[in-house]
């Protein structure tokens, strides 16, 4: 082989390398998740959709237990904000959806997290209002997480980050 066949299969090589095209043994593709990342970034999470049984029990929940912020309210869709994220509330299934059997538990498997400053004494207010603490305040290395079920039965944590010092 030439000196100069070398020197072209090193420059398309390293054309390749750069581009993502060739990686190297153990090279996982960081390099093209990148670069779809850069030209396609992530979608954002916009809203949770919650199929609700009882529409003024969740706003209860939602606005006067947790302090989420109405934009609207309806009989049957309700909408509440976060600083972040919306929650909107339908009392309808959706037509593809089965019927609702007795025994269901909706968003199992699914655990949203809201961020709070009190943990425990938030706890502490829903245990009063009446609503099922699922899993009590514990404490870890990193903060601070409560599970709790809104009144259909969805299972939301509770958590703070542990101040730095």
């Amino acid at each position: 082989m030439s000196k100069q066949s070398v020197a072209v299969i090193a420059i398309v090589f390293s054309i390749g390398m750069i581009l993502g095209f060739l990686p190297l043994a153990g090279h996982t593709g960081e390099s093209q998740v990148q670069a779809a990342t850069a030209v396609n970034p992530p979608p954002r999470v916009d809203h949770i959709l919650l199929s609700v049984s009882d529409m003024t029990a969740s706003i209860a929940f939602y606005r006067d237990m947790i302090g989420l912020r109405v934009k609207s309210l309806g009989a049957g869709f309700s909408i509440l904000e976060a600083e972040n994220l919306s929650i909107y509330l339908s009392t309808s299934r959706r037509s593809w959806e089965p019927p609702e059997r007795k025994e269901e538990h909706p968003g199992l498997g699914i655990y949203p997290h809201f961020e709070v400053d009190n943990v425990k004494g938030l706890v502490d207010r829903l245990k009063k209002a009446g609503y099922k603490i699922v899993q009590n305040a514990q404490t870890h290395d990193w903060g601070t997480e409560a599970f709790v079920a809104d009144p259909d039965g969805y299972i939301w944590a509770l958590f703070s980050w542990r101040k730095r010092r």
